[in-house]
């Protein structure tokens, strides 16, 4: 009976052994904890132009050489972000400055920071701007009174909407003088062709696709650019949870450092319209869900320049936007703290 406990303890200390070192394993496989584990950073983002950087990272495989892998998926708005970082169900967000403060403002999520990049439009840039089909008797600003809007995000508060509200004001009309209708980018040419919507609040690269196509043009008057024309504006950015980051550092670390090299990469404007916009959807390591671009659209494209991340102004500027709409209750007592830079960057 002795030798029987003998062998049953030595067993069970077998088994004790096995189970320590399987969950070690899986513990260092899967990281400190946190969504997304060690090696994996599950990415929403908005199919913009102005996310080059993240195609870039992916296509020429710096986010393999920093030993990671990232999982894409798309999300339609700012706002639809926000709600995917609160559940949980992505670890980082291609994403919008107002959502910053939004969140900031209502909590959801409490501990949203940027960590990386300020994509910059401005009256020299113009990536946003207004189009109509090329059958539409629209021209003109004053037009746009009474008629039907495409607007990304729209009941919730973008950068597009800001600006569009702001615009519509310096131009004698209010958000009661036109219907606004919610949908996103991708989804506004097609819209205007079949008539659900009379004009759109576009972004690049749909605007000079349609435009080559023949199928949509811009207002004549400014081209129909409705951010402000007085200053440049900063508008997406990578977003996370600081949780995320704090649960994940060396992680998060390495996803800005690939992420950056690809800022660098795709700031080289000859390279990224013939080598890279004509290629993202193919050959890459993660399926990029992107507009394919012919050489000559990419050749055309309006690209913003991107900074490595928001600045004190840019997002002052956003704060006062959302104050004067009634979108937020209370302001940052400091900006620079809803901003976590993870690497110094140029």
């Amino acid at each position: 009976m002795k030798r029987n406990w003998t062998i049953l303890g030595v067993l069970f200390a077998i088994a004790l052994l096995l189970t320590i070192t399987c969950t070690k394993r899986q513990n260092e496989g899967n990281g400190s904890g946190g969504p997304g584990g060690r090696g994996v950073v599950r990415v929403g983002y908005l199919r913009l132009l102005s996310a080059a950087p993240l195609y870039t990272a992916v296509r020429e495989g710096y986010f393999r050489e920093e030993g990671i892998e990232v999982e894409l998926r798309v999300i339609k708005s700012g706002p639809e972000g926000n709600e995917a970082l609160a559940a949980g169900n992505v670890d980082v967000a291609f994403s919008i400055l107002p959502s910053l403060i939004t969140a900031y403002d209502s909590g959801v999520p409490s501990d949203l920071v940027s960590i990386y990049g300020a994509s910059i439009d401005g009256p020299k840039i113009r990536d946003h701007r207004i189009i109509v089909a090329t059958t539409s008797d629209l021209g003109r600003v004053d037009q746009l009174r009474g008629k039907k809007i495409g607007l990304v995000g729209w009941p919730g508060m973008t950068s597009d909407g800001l600006e569009l509200l702001d615009f519509l004001e310096r131009h004698g009309m209010t958000v009661n003088d036109v219907t606004l209708v919610g949908m996103a980018h991708g989804d506004m040419v097609a819209n205007l062709q079949s008539g659900v919507i009379d004009a759109a609040a576009a972004a690049e690269p749909y605007i000079t696709s349609g435009t080559l196509q023949g199928v949509v043009k811009t207002l004549e008057e400014e081209e129909g650019f409705y951010y402000q024309t007085s200053s440049n504006t900063e508008v997406t950015t990578y977003l996370a949870r600081r949780a995320w980051v704090d649960a994940n550092p060396e992680l998060a670390r390495k996803f800005v450092r690939a992420l950056d090299r690809g800022r660098q990469k795709s700031s080289d404007r000859e390279w990224l319209t013939k080598a890279g916009l004509p290629f993202f959807n193919k050959k890459a390591t993660a399926s990029i869900d992107f507009v394919e671009l012919t050489s000559e659209q990419a050749g055309q494209l309006r690209l913003m320049p991107i900074n490595g991340l928001p600045s004190k102004e840019g997002l002052t500027h956003v704060t006062q936007q959302l104050v004067k709409r009634g979108k937020i209750k209370k302001t940052p007592s400091d900006p620079d703290a809803l901003v976590l830079p993870l690497l110094k960057t140029n």
